[in-house]
């Protein structure tokens, strides 16, 4: 099936924007595509951060069921790095600091040993260690280039400069 392209207004931008897609008007209406296009650019990041903080694409072996393993232990550590990045937001309190996923991930894989260790410690040990891991995911964590927009809300705003 042939592209064919769908020219909308952006209110925010104030500005035409054109999307280019292969599925026919009646499957989809052009209202739908900047949606469309939003999901397509969270799943074109989930899969970035998967490959490139995590070594998705560069799994060592030939065995199915070793690479299926591999693949899912990526997937574990993505939702755990997930709930730690909300849980960690939502004790800040206010703070409007920025965590990005991909920053968020490459952190998390150098403190990975530490983390196992506050889980399976006992309390009485793990206890001062996770108070300071999770001063240092808060601080580690953050943006320092506050000001920029993500790469999230740059793709959806089509602005593909800093």
């Amino acid at each position: 099936m042939p592209y064919s392209g769908r020219l909308l207004w952006n209110r925010q931008r104030k500005c035409h924007q054109q999307y280019l897609s292969n599925v026919s008007a009646d499957q989809l209406a052009a209202a739908d595509m900047p949606a469309v296009y939003s999901m397509r650019w969270e799943i074109e990041l989930l899969f970035r951060e998967l490959k490139s903080q995590l070594s998705i694409d560069q799994i060592p072996t030939g065995n199915k069921a070793a690479a299926d393993a591999c693949i899912y232990a990526a997937l574990l550590v993505l939702a755990i790095g997930r709930k730690l990045h909300r849980a960690l937001q939502c004790r800040g309190k206010g703070l409007v600091d920025r965590f990005p996923f991909e920053r968020w991930s490459s952190i998390l894989r150098q403190v990975a040993s530490d983390l196992l260790y506050v889980l399976l410690a006992p309390a009485s040990q793990s206890h001062s260690l996770s108070r300071r891991l999770a001063l240092l995911l808060r601080y580690e964590g953050k943006d320092p280039n506050r000001h920029r927009l993500l790469l999230k809300a740059r793709a959806q705003l089509g602005v593909l400069a800093h």
